[in-house]
């Protein structure tokens, strides 16, 4: 009599075994890959809101006028007493020196809403006060010698820092830089 052959293939076990280590080694790839996500994320809002600051500077000086950077409300203008900065911003010029849009100035830019995972808030000084740059380019009204924003996310403990002098310049820094001898304050 002949030998039955033996089956080929795997049982259900074995596959179940298999598709069970898969998915814990994929989840332990993703849990490594969302921080630089994360970071690249912070790092690109942060130089984008740097960027904006040194274009209200640029803006203010070719254009001799006051230029003012300030929270985006909801309905398009800026947000009084507002730190947080997560609607997006609004730069324009301020002819009449009031620190709000009026419909006869320019507006210059427009930032709607960040992600809904970042968070971006100015650490002191002026909460919620709009960014003032006088016609040379340097800022008004700070009482310190900076004024710090903070971009932070729910999922990384990382944050980073946009740093604005009283000279109107706009410079980004990592959280383990973030220290009162940089004029930061974390």
């Amino acid at each position: 009599m002949a030998q039955p052959s033996p089956s080929k293939g795997f049982t259900l076990i074995e596959l179940m075994t298999t598709i069970a280590v898969m998915a814990i080694l994929t989840t332990i790839a993703l849990a490594d890959f969302v921080n630089p996500l994360v970071d690249m994320r912070q790092n690109s809002l942060a130089a984008e809101f740097s960027d904006t600051v040194s274009l209200a500077r640029s803006e203010a000086q070719r254009r001799r006028q006051v230029v003012v950077l300030c929270p985006r409300s909801v309905s398009g203008g800026c947000q009084a007493g507002a730190a947080n900065w997560n609607a997006g911003w609004v730069m324009f010029q301020d002819t009449d020196n009031d620190r709000t849009v009026d419909g006869d100035e320019a507006v210059i830019q427009v930032r709607s809403n960040l992600d809904n995972r970042t968070t971006l808030v100015a650490t002191v000084d002026l909460p919620g006060t709009p960014i003032a740059m006088d016609p040379q380019g340097a800022t008004i009204g700070l009482k310190d010698d900076a004024l710090t924003f903070r971009f932070s996310d729910e999922k990384v403990s990382n944050k980073r820092y946009v740093v604005l002098g009283r000279a109107g310049r706009a410079r980004t820094l990592a959280q383990a830089d973030c220290t009162s001898a940089k004029g930061c304050t974390p």
